[in-house]
């Protein structure tokens, strides 16, 4: 029967749809709803493929994936009677174009609009506290959005993928912004973090590659991995003060970076930081840093001069690897051992001593 249904009239007598009532109906193209229903049940009419016209009455609650794939819908009008929204409830709905949430709602769940493709326009209301994790993710002709007021946080993932999101501006009552918020956003050029956040997680600007200025504000204590990598137009960045590490492919691919002033509260350099950076020309590590992790200045073709300072005592795997602009490196006599691939490619490199210090030099640690 599923395979043949194409329009329903739901009789008055109905106060729901129960959850399943239409689950891959994907002949269906068009219901007709009672007055009388308080609430669309989870999974209501998900993967009605074809259904291009449906009107919600005054109901209540939309449950979880209830216009889920529902890849035909381009206009739906939720009523001011709704409370409540489910996690992915009009995920992948790839055709709606705008939506109104209701100031009756409070809270948008995870993954509600996830996959809206073409969806270029939304309005969140000031009485929404809690967007989920993933809510707009992949929203990619979202230009603009403003996030209401009161919102504390900044779930994952929430606007990644919004390629077209270009106009942001993050309330001064978020505190956190949490892993790939922001990730591959790749029309934002800039954006200001409030005083009120105390940390970034993993990854929230990564792909960001318009993002050309950002000001981390030194109320941030926590700093994820990944945070700027692909972030192929930021030219300067000021690392705080407040920071003991720079971490994982923290720069990676920041392509248009050519200077990096790293103060002395840093003590680590992680695993390719700075990997690929391929207009950083100066870098001035501070004697505070024990440790530079492997691939740190990877790809670094525009690094002319570096100077290892007496705070380390091993220089990692493939640490300058590729830096074919490297001339002139002064190694510190701290230094214990030169691992593989060190300082291979750097074809460059015309003077380095190195130190009596050094009792182990890895496999290809300066093969040109």
């Amino acid at each position: 029967m599923k395979e043949n249904m194409e329009i329903v009239d739901i009789l008055m007598q109905y106060k729901g749809i129960v959850d399943h009532a239409f689950d891959e109906c994907t002949t269906l193209t068009k219901v007709i709803i009672p007055p009388s229903a308080t609430s669309i049940g989870s999974f209501a009419f998900n993967q009605c493929s074809s259904l291009s016209e449906i009107e919600i009455p005054e109901v209540e609650t939309i449950g979880e994936s209830a216009f889920n794939g529902c890849s035909s819908l381009k206009q739906i009008t939720i009523p001011s009677s709704v409370t409540s929204i489910g996690s992915s409830a009009f995920s992948q709905c790839s055709l709606l174009r705008e939506l109104i949430i209701p100031p009756s709602v409070t809270e948008i769940e995870p993954f509600v609009f996830n996959g809206c493709s073409m969806l270029d326009h939304i309005e969140i209301p000031t009485s929404v506290t809690f967007i989920g994790a993933s809510a707009f993710c992949g929203c990619c002709l979202l230009k603009e959005i403003k996030i209401p007021p009161n919102i504390k946080s900044i779930s994952e993932s929430t606007f990644r993928g919004c390629s077209l999101l270009n106009e942001l501006i993050i309330p001064s009552s978020v505190s956190v912004i949490n892993d790939s918020a922001f990730d591959t956003c790749s029309s934002l050029t800039s954006i200001t973090i409030p005083p009120s956040v105390v940390s970034l997680g993993n990854s929230v600007f990564r792909g960001c590659s318009s993002l050309r200025q950002i000001e981390i504000p030194p109320s941030v204590a926590s700093l994820g991995d990944y945070l700027f990598a692909g972030c192929l137009s930021l030219q300067n960045f000021e690392i705080l003060e407040s920071m003991t590490s720079i971490g994982a492919s923290f720069f990676y691919g920041c392509a248009s970076l050519t200077a990096m002033n790293i103060p002395a509260s840093i003590t680590t350099i992680e695993e390719s930081a700075f990997e690929k950076c391929s207009s950083l020309k100066h870098v001035l590590i501070p004697s505070s840093v024990a440790l530079i992790d492997e691939s740190a200045f990877r790809g670094c073709s525009s690094l002319n001069e570096i100077e290892i300072p007496s705070s380390v005592i091993s220089i990692g795997a493939s640490i300058f690897m590729g830096c074919t602009a490297l001339e002139k490196v002064t190694i510190a006599n701290s230094v214990q051992s030169i691992s593989s691939s060190a300082f291979e490619g750097c074809s460059s490199l015309s003077h380095i001593i190195i130190p009596s210090s050094v009792v182990s030099i890895g496999v290809s640690a300066f093969r040109k």
